[in-house]
């Protein structure tokens, strides 16, 4: 192997780091975990910046989103008078960009924005190797119990806090290794990124998170449209094209059943979620109590609109707006930490501004990519 593989678990571990660990002793002291977990993503955040110089080549004003991102988290941290319990599982298991840092912004917005093609084949590398590691390390998670937390699942959520964030991560990654088994699909990379897919199919179909079964779907739109156009150029597809489909399809199907087959696997006891029953919910428009948590999270934003009551508020916030219809469906005793809505999410806890800084984060990506 390349003397650079050692560099590439390491990176990848750094991945990973930041939403893997919730260590029980630090529950009840929100200020002191999040002080560690900043200081972490910094020492993790040169690492790979020394791991991939060219990184530094993105574009100024997309540093300057990320800078303001960041410092709006950590003041919204902090300014917390009432910290909650377990504030960091709030930070695991929220929808948000700074639960993914070094994934979203370093892996993705690199191989986005790096034209250099040593760093880039890193990060390709890199990706396959967080793949991997979420996916064998979910799957044991999955049939015989978190070997950290000395839990049972019945959702795949590996080293992420939660389904929801192994679902995003996986649906940013997929694409991707879609793309790589294009260009290496007749070498020993091409094997590798064929291993990656369908392993990351069975991490995705056992999240069993409707929005990333969409999401996913949603992605390949793009890669369908730019075959269709080759085909409609050219007028043919050659036979390793046919083949390239034949295999993807057939990596994604192997990897759907092996998911369905995996949950025949588990206890009856932790056998909570099935394919039939989230299809079911999907297509009846079951929400599964989704609009009584945005509305409460409504009535938050117009308590605090600007500024909100801070990260990791919303399980606060919930006791304090909950409606009498919210407490029959959820129970007093239900401890609720996530909006399930994005928008809501930062309006709820962070106000108008803290939306702008997201936002904003969000359309430098967005305008780096086109430029």
């Amino acid at each position: 192997m390349k003397k650079n593989w050692p560099l590439k678990v390491f990176i990848s571990l750094c991945l990973l780091i930041p939403v893997a660990f919730s260590f029980r002793t630090f529950d009840q002291y929100g200020t002191p975990k999040l002080t560690i977990f900043y200081l972490g993503a910094g020492l993790l955040l040169l690492a790979i910046l020394n791991a991939y110089p060219s990184l530094m080549m993105l574009p100024k004003y997309l540093l300057w989103a990320f800078g303001f991102f960041i410092s709006m988290q950590a003041w919204q941290t902090f300014r917390l008078t009432n910290i909650p319990a377990g504030l960091w599982g709030a930070y695991g298991q929220s929808e948000s960009l700074l639960v993914q840092i070094g994934f979203t912004i370093i892996s993705l917005a690199g191989f986005l924005f790096i034209r250099d093609e040593e760093s880039r084949r890193k990060i390709r590398g890199t990706l396959l190797l967080a793949v991997y590691l979420v996916g064998i390390y979910g799957i044991f998670q999955y049939l015989y119990g978190d070997p950290i937390t000395q839990t049972f699942t019945t959702r795949m959520k590996s080293f992420f806090g939660d389904p929801n964030a192994l679902g995003a991560f996986l649906v940013l990654t997929l694409p991707i290794i879609l793309v790589e088994m294009k260009y290496y699909s007749r070498s020993l990379q091409g094997i590798l990124t064929a291993g990656a897919l369908f392993i990351g199919v069975i991490a995705l179909f056992l999240t069993f998170s409707r929005s990333a079964w969409l999401g996913f779907i949603l992605s390949l739109v793009p890669l369908i449209y730019q075959s269709l156009l080759r085909f409609f150029r050219h007028k043919r597809f050659n036979q390793h094209d046919w083949l390239l489909i034949g295999v993807v399809c057939l990596l994604i199907s192997a990897g759907m059943l092996c998911g369905q087959i995996l949950t025949h696997f588990q206890t009856i006891a932790d056998r909570e979620y099935t394919l039939p029953a989230r299809v079911s919910s999907l297509a009846q428009g079951n929400d599964s109590g989704r609009a009584l948590i945005w509305s409460t999270a409504w009535q938050a934003f117009k308590k605090s609109p600007f500024l909100g009551y801070g990260i990791g508020s919303f399980q606060l916030s919930f006791h304090r707006f909950k409606s009498p219809a919210a407490v029959k469906f959820w129970t007093p005793e239900r401890d609720l930490r996530e909006v399930h809505n994005e928008t809501l999410h930062y309006l709820a806890t962070q106000g108008i501004l803290g939306l702008l800084a997201y936002f904003g984060l969000l359309t430098s990506l967005f305008w780096a990519t086109k430029g």
